[in-house]
């Protein structure tokens, strides 16, 4: 076993100048999200107790981050100071309310307030941006003679942030303190026996695990260079405990190897499928059944001479692994000659139908133009953003960097074409947007490599504010919006033409996005 953990370290440190820049971002926000799960563990792992909110840590870092840097320019080490401390105190004041309970009900009370911090994250819009994000966190600049604008150099810091967490939380768990915890997850009322504060312990156990978490959120606000709500919602918080659980709860490494595991899953194996999610609970099923232990508890089997199990184990998880890999080759792609067309676009979740009409409708033209065009082939190749602005940045990277596109097609929604018009920018590649747009991508900050062939979100309000006032005759009106940039622009237009119309907005009312009851 020490043998295997010395040479995939060796593999972290040598492989990534052998990789392509998609592969190497992959890598990098596994590093990262494994710092996030081993700080799960120490709780889930090493206390016995499941959380539905850790991701709100991983938000509070991350938007520390981006408020601190983007508005005042902080330096690196305030940010980072500021981070974990704000996360820590959070942790301290959430165990406080969540320690007391226990099992299915310490479980919901995580999940409330995790939810807290999301909401805080989606409606204080005018610290947080709202579901728009805050865009431009720039690299973090350390006074060394590199920079860490490149993708290779900020894997190191990564790998060392990631190699400092780890010998911290391991001198933890190994300490007099870390051995408690284990013995309350075992068993509560005989370490109470014995004269321990159990819950003094559960605590601070607790508290560490916020403060590890803050940590990470820092790490992936400066890599993503964007921080929004998702970060913090309760899918975040569900795939890290995904990653406690297919790597092996209590073992510190094991977490790490799920966080790789579903960090391929989720941005190699979507390349060929779009329900990868279905490959997941797969692998989770079978990891399960075969490996109640983990990853990691099967190779422990296996090494021991338990091998019946830990076979059934490896072959599982083998498969997972063969899937990621297949699916991060870039010969796939490595075609010479026709035009490469890159579409971002959400092929599942809300938005589906939308994304998917517009491939079928670019699918459609193709097809009556002999897949040609100015007498070149093309090659379109497709890319869900799943809705998410990080998501959305991993798959652009890929197809700039791997699959090498000529142009760019998408994004369906406005916080999304936000979040990428910078990189765009700093890609200088040619992105068109065929249906709708968010407004300041063309108008108030026109992005010089972004064009748009369909409306922007405000257009078709405009007249039609106008044309309440005068025509319809209205003074007073109430409107109602989708809570996110779409929503904040179309009633931004139809207000200011009302307006300056003699009419009155007496009240704005905001739907969640992806609502579709507007029922009171």
């Amino acid at each position: 076993m020490r043998v295997a953990i010395v040479v995939a370290f060796l593999a972290l440190l040598v492989a990534p100048p052998l990789l392509s820049s998609f592969l190497l971002a992959l890598l990098t926000q596994a590093v990262i999200y494994a710092v996030l799960a081993m700080s799960l563990d120490i709780i889930l792992g090493y206390t016995g107790l499941a959380s539905l909110g850790h991701a709100a840590y991983l938000g509070l870092g991350a938007y520390s981050v981006g408020i601190l840097a983007t508005r005042h320019g902080a330096s690196f080490w305030v940010t980072l100071v500021v981070g974990i401390l704000l996360a820590t105190a959070v942790a301290a004041l959430f165990g406080l309310v969540a320690l007391r309970a226990t099992g299915v009900y310490f479980l919901m009370i995580t999940l409330a307030l995790g939810m807290v911090v999301w909401g805080l994250a989606h409606r204080w819009v005018s610290l947080t941006q709202g579901d728009n994000g805050i865009s431009g966190v720039p690299r973090p600049e350390l006074g060394l003679p590199w920079s860490f604008s490149k993708g290779i150099s900020f894997y190191y810091l990564a790998l060392a942030a990631f190699l400092l967490a780890f010998v911290v939380l391991r001198t933890i768990v190994r300490s007099p303190f870390g051995q408690t915890l284990v013995g309350i997850r075992e068993s509560e009322s005989r370490m109470r026996t014995l004269g321990y504060h159990v819950w003094l312990h559960k605590y601070l156990g607790f508290v560490i695990a916020g403060g590890v978490g803050g940590f990470a959120g820092v790490l992936w606000a400066y890599y993503n260079g964007f921080v929004s709500p998702s970060d913090l919602e309760l899918a975040t918080s569900v795939e890290i405990l995904l990653m406690v659980a297919l790597g092996g709860r209590g073992t510190l490494l094991g977490p790490a190897l799920g966080a790789a595991l579903i960090v391929g899953l989720k941005n190699l194996v979507s390349v060929y499928t779009h329900r990868w999610l279905l490959i997941l609970g797969a692998v989770y099923i079978g990891t399960i059944v075969y490996a109640p232990e983990g990853i990691v508890g099967a190779l422990r089997q296996w090494t021991k001479g338990e091998r019946a199990m830990g076979k059934k184990a490896v072959v599982s998880v083998l498969l997972a692994l063969l899937l990621t890999g297949v699916a991060g080759s870039e010969s796939v792609w490595a075609q010479k000659g026709p035009i490469r067309i890159g579409v971002i676009t959400a092929m599942t979740g809300g938005a589906a139908q939308i994304g998917k009409d517009m491939t079928n409708g670019i699918s459609m033209w193709l097809d009556e133009n002999n897949q040609t065009i100015a007498g070149r082939k093309v090659e379109v190749i497709v890319e869900d953003s799943q809705g998410q602005p990080n998501v959305a940045l991993t798959k652009l990277q890929k197809l700039v960097e791997s699959d090498r596109v000529h142009i760019l097609v998408g994004e369906i929604f406005a916080h999304i074409g936000y979040a990428m018009a910078p990189k765009v920018e700093e890609y200088r590649i040619p992105m068109l947007y065929p249906v709708i747009a968010a407004d300041d991508l063309t108008q108030r900050k026109p992005a010089k490599w972004i064009v748009r062939t369909g409306w922007a979100s405000s257009q078709p309000s405009h007249p039609f504010g106008e044309y309440a006032a005068k025509t319809l005759g209205h003074k007073r009106i109430a409107v109602i919006g989708i809570d996110y940039a779409f929503g904040w622009e179309v009633v931004g237009g139809f207000q200011k033409t009302f307006e300056e119309n003699g009419g009155q907005i007496i009240q704005k009312l905001w739907a969640p996005l992806n609502t579709t009851d507007f029922a009171p």
